[in-house]
């Protein structure tokens, strides 16, 4: 069988349409395929990003946080270590928020570290010896009291530079910004 040229011209351009249809809708499929992966992957960075920030904001406020816990933990031990020096006042130190926060201490600077820990190591000494005073020794006695005097000197001298590191730790941490991430 012997096919003209016309049928032949149509049999090509039948080939030739349904080729290029073929092409057409893989070349499509394709581009549609790699649009959607990049939206998906810009899509992922920026959940990513929306979850490192969040983490951020959130260690920020719990540093926050405990830094002005801690703060306020000093400043009543101060308080009350200065009035141990004129009235003999034998009330233990707090140590709570210590006990609470005392995790977070290492994300702050080494030198505050070295501070907080070595006057908690005093407030420690210093309960030690006022629990000490308060069980074993006679009521009135005072037998202690020059131990406990020379104590709270100590941590005296201890607190008093963590109130200032804090203090200006705090003035360090960046302001936290809103919902709408406005300062």
């Amino acid at each position: 069988m012997k096919l003209d040229n016309l049928t032949i011209e149509i049999i090509i351009s039948l080939f030739s349409g349904i080729f290029g249809a073929i092409i057409g809708a893989l070349v499509g499929g394709y581009i549609s395929y790699k649009g959607a992966m990049d939206s998906t992957k810009t899509q992922i960075k920026h959940l990513y990003k929306q979850e490192v920030d969040k983490r951020e904001y959130k260690n920020k406020q719990e540093e926050k946080t405990a830094i002005n816990s801690l703060l306020s933990e000093v400043k009543e031990n101060l308080d009350l270590s200065i009035k141990w020096q004129t009235s003999s006042s034998k009330s233990i130190l707090s140590t709570e928020t210590w006990s609470i926060y005392k995790g977070v201490i290492p994300s702050l600077p080494e030198s505050m570290q070295e501070k907080i820990i070595k006057s908690y190591a005093e407030i420690k000494r210093y309960n030690a010896l006022a629990e000490y005073d308060r069980a074993r020794v006679d009521f009135g006695s005072g037998a202690l009291d020059q131990a406990l005097q020379k104590q709270a000197s100590v941590v005296v001298d201890a607190l008093t530079p963590v109130v200032e590191e804090l203090n200006n730790h705090l003035l360090v941490i960046p302001p936290e910004k809103t919902k709408g991430g406005e300062l």
